[in-house]
C-alpha cells in the first residue's frame, strides 16, 4: 500500500524519532494503528547512509519513496544485537539488505 509521497528535502527515518516525527510509528504511550502505522521496507545496510544519488543505497530508498513508499533506513546496525532491528518494527512489505 503506498502512502502519501514525503517531503523529498527531509532525509529517510534513520531513527525511530524520525519515523514518529513523521506520523509512521506511534508516539509513546500511544496505541500501535496497523492502518496507520508502520514502514513499508526496512532497508539494512552494512555501509553508512549517505543520502547522494552517487550512492546507490540512496537511490534504492528515494526510488521506494518516490513511489509513497514508507521506508525506515538501518545504516551500520549493531550486527550483535537484536535491538536495532526492533526500531521501525516488521515492515509490511520486506526488509531489504544491502552488505
Amino acid at each position: 500500500m503506498a502512502h502519501a509521497l514525503p517531503n523529498a528535502s527531509t532525509y529517510p527515518p534513520l531513527r525511530r524519532e524520525a519515523a514518529v516525527a513523521r506520523g509512521w510509528l506511534p508516539k509513546p504511550g500511544e496505541e500501535h494503528d496497523p492502518d496507520l502505522h508502520g514502514v513499508d521496507f526496512v532497508f539494512v545496510s552494512g555501509d553508512a547512509y549517505v543520502d547522494h544519488p552517487s550512492f546507490a543505497n540512496a537511490v534504492i530508498v528515494r526510488l521506494l519513496e518516490a513511489q509513497g513508499y514508507r521506508v525506515g533506513v538501518l545504516a551500520q546496525p549493531d550486527w550483535q544485537s537484536a535491538e536495532p532491528f526492533k526500531v521501525f518494527g516488521a515492515p509490511r512489505i520486506a526488509w531489504l539488505v544491502s552488505a
